[in-house]
Formats: structure tokens, sequence, C-alpha cells
């Protein structure tokens, strides 16, 4: 895994508000750079042995290879799924980008402390 990645996790929720809960949790914890809650889908799947049929609002979020593992640890916290996907796979970006979202999801030094925090 290259040390400067970025990955997109793709889930899906219930709700356009469960959505909206989720990236603005996982925002203010600086996890993830942003994310696109899309408009929903039709989903089919089984689930005990029942066909199911739900409408569903997929969340496409992009974050760092260095927060990848924190950001699904909290989104799974925070999923209200019993067994949610959480699919994730490495992209491809231009380097402004990339800087970017760097910037945007690293810890920054507080200096009145000497001490590494999270951004507000």
């Amino acid at each position: 895994m290259s040390q400067h990645r970025i990955y997109i996790i793709l889930t899906y929720v219930s709700s356009h508000d469960e959505a909206m809960h989720i990236v603005n949790t996982l925002l203010d914890e600086t996890l993830i750079a942003c994310a696109n809650i899309a408009p929903s889908v039709e989903s089919h799947y089984t689930w005990k042995n029942q066909k199911c049929v739900e409408t569903e609002t997929p969340i496409w979020i992009k974050t760092t290879a260095s927060q990848l593992e924190a950001a699904k640890h909290r989104l799974r916290a925070l999923h209200p799924y019993e067994t949610p996907a959480l699919i994730d796979w490495p992209v491809n970006t231009n380097s402004d980008y990339t800087t970017w979202a760097y910037a945007t999801t690293s810890p920054v030094k507080d200096t009145s402390k000497g001490l590494h925090t999270q951004q507000p």
C-alpha cells in the first residue's frame, strides 16, 4: 500500500439523515477528506434466507491510506446495520487532491503543549 494513497469507502444506509450523521461525524473527527451522498438506489439481497428489496442511500467516502483503518473502524461503530457493506479500494488522484486530502485528515501539532491533536 502506497503511503500517500487515497481510498474510497463505499457503504449504504437506509436514509439520507443517517448518511448525513455518519458523514458529519467522520468529517468532524478528521477521519475523512470528503464524502458524497448519492440519491437512493434499489438494493436486492438475501438476508436470513429471505430475498429483500430495499431503498438505500449510498455514501462514497474519500480518505487517506493513513486514516483508512481508523475511518472504517469508526464507520462500523456508527453504522446502523447489523452487517454493513464497507467496501474500500485505492484510487489514483491528481497530486493537488492527494495533498489536500492528507492536509485535511492529518493530525495538527499543538505547539502550545507540544502535542499532536486532531483538527477540530
